[in-house]
């Protein structure tokens, strides 16, 4: 399947079959309010018929917002950039936004040792973790060799809902 949601002032963000699934999926921080316009459909004619559509709000707690720059090389040649958080238990969200149309990936380690990775997004992507144990975690953001992410600025904003508190551990 494919998923858009169109936010009121024009914003599009998109998924073609989330992960190894084919569901779709469009996770993110809804930074305005009006009319949101979602669209699904398929690939060819084989995808007809009736699509169910799902989604949820979830109250935003604290919010703390971090800024770097995928400065870092891995041996395999990908830029990347690490950061520690110290998050309240909860429901946790980290959306990654960068002005790129390069894919990111954002994934992080919770303090349990659990590692959890979102799908990779033109723009932004984010990763949502229900019911995440209180700690210090540890989030990477990494983009492709030769995609032209080299030093590429970006935006990592962590929330924990449900009045959970976020602060950045530098």
């Amino acid at each position: 399947t494919f998923l858009r949601v169109t936010s009121p002032s024009g914003v599009e963000r998109e998924n073609d079959d989330s992960g190894m699934a084919t569901d779709s999926e469009v996770s993110f921080v809804a930074e305005e309010s009006g009319t949101w316009t979602i669209y699904a459909s398929g690939f060819g004619a084989a995808d007809l018929g009736a699509y169910v559509v799902t989604w949820s709000v979830t109250a935003v707690g604290e919010t703390e917002t971090f800024t770097g720059r995928l400065s870092s090389m891995s041996p395999k040649g990908q830029p990347y950039d690490s950061t520690s958080m110290e998050l309240d238990g909860g429901t946790v969200i980290l959306q990654l936004s960068h002005p790129s149309e390069g894919y990111l990936v954002l994934s992080a380690v919770s303090p349990d040792g659990r590692r959890w990775e979102g799908s990779p997004e033109a723009g932004s992507t984010t990763l949502t973790v229900p019911g995440a144990p209180a700690g210090n975690w540890t989030v990477w953001m990494a983009g492709d060799e030769g995609m032209g992410v080299e030093n590429l600025s970006y935006t990592l904003t962590a929330i924990v809902a449900e009045g959970g508190a976020a602060e950045v551990v530098e």
